[in-house]
């Protein structure tokens, strides 16, 4: 089963017989493409076999300039879709989103809305890959791995003192895919407790066993060994790790994030310079930071770094797993109409 946000407000957008004919539908891929402008080739064969099983006719696009003007749906990889394609496209009936943001961020959801043009969200094809980055990082922090690994390559046979995952409470903020698997995983390692906080209030995470959600942020960060933040970047979010919520983890504290442009990156640097914490990121505001960046500037006991998960080397993997995610909601919803209470 295929699960989807949806961000149409009730409406609904016939897309019969009538009204389209399903081999003859015009389907961008928006941003899938590499720097050239031309899609991958290991991609090209794989999706048009996908999409010739729906009867949908497959082009790609760099830019939202580049979608052509008899687009029936676009399905964007992160794409602004704003009013520039709206106005021109007037065939255009669907705008589905691989992108995480809770906020559609880039697409111009309003004008959707008045137009009947149906807007859905792709399932979240990294969360258990960043989840298992996240868990590395966690792990490389606890047990040291870095210091033990050059401790041992200058011939000593001595450890650093190391920590036990099970000794660990730990706080997630963001509670949607990634949050929830992080609960799981961090259930197999027996932590002794998980506590979350999502602006949300999602039940689904309410409703595991041995989960507690908080109230506040900062009585998270003062239970909390171990903090995962893990929401996506939107105007709410923005900075929302500030420095008084940092102030309040300990020297044994370790917080790592997965979000570009959610902790303050200033107070971060100011703060791990006093040795008042550890962290480990795997986005800043800014990759790849500049050279003179004051967090290049640690070493891997306060600030240890991973690539984030949706990188280069697997961005094509994901693609094709959103595409087949798109794929799965047409095959069902085609002959329909996308009505809101059929993705709660």
């Amino acid at each position: 089963q295929v699960c989807f946000d949806y961000a149409c407000e009730g409406r609904h957008t016939a897309m019969n017989a009538a009204q389209a004919d399903v081999q003859a539908i015009q389907v961008c891929l928006l941003g899938f493409s590499e720097a050239s402008g031309s899609p991958p080739p290991a991609m090209v064969s794989g999706v048009k076999k996908l999409f010739s099983m729906q009867g949908l006719q497959a082009s790609w696009a760099q830019s939202s300039e580049s979608v052509a003007d008899d687009t029936v749906v676009i399905v964007s990889a992160g794409m602004p879709v704003g009013p520039d394609v709206l106005d021109r496209v007037s065939t255009l009936k669907l705008v589905a989103t691989t992108a995480p943001s809770a906020r559609f961020d880039g697409i111009d959801v309003s004008t959707c809305n008045a137009r009947g043009i149906g807007v859905v969200r792709l399932p979240n094809c990294d969360a258990d890959s960043t989840a298992e980055i996240v868990i590395s990082l966690v792990l490389s922090q606890l047990r040291q791995l870095d210091s033990c690994n050059k401790i041992l390559r200058d011939g000593q046979w001595t450890a650093p003192v190391q920590e036990e995952m099970k000794a660990k409470t730990v706080g997630l903020i963001g509670v949607g895919s990634l949050g929830m698997r992080l609960a799981s995983l961090f259930r197999a390692f027996k932590v002794k407790q998980i506590l979350g906080y999502s602006p949300l209030n999602s039940r689904a995470f309410a409703a595991q066993d041995s989960v507690i959600c908080k109230a506040s942020l900062a009585e998270l960060f003062i239970d909390s060994d171990i903090i995962c933040v893990c929401v996506s970047l939107s105007p709410e979010t923005q900075g929302l790790i500030s420095e008084p919520l940092l102030g309040l983890l300990r020297p044994d504290s370790l917080i790592l994030s997965t979000s570009r442009g959610v902790i303050d990156e200033v107070a971060l640097s100011k703060m791990l310079q006093e040795n008042r914490f550890r962290a480990a990121l795997d986005f800043t505001g800014t990759n790849p930071l500049e050279e003179s960046h004051p967090l290049r500037s640690f070493p891997a006991e306060q600030l240890l770094w991973a690539p984030p998960a949706d990188s280069q080397n697997c961005s094509e993997a994901h693609n094709a797993m959103a595409l087949k995610s798109f794929v799965s909601f047409f095959a069902e919803h085609t002959v329909t109409c996308f009505d809101k209470t059929w993705f709660e």
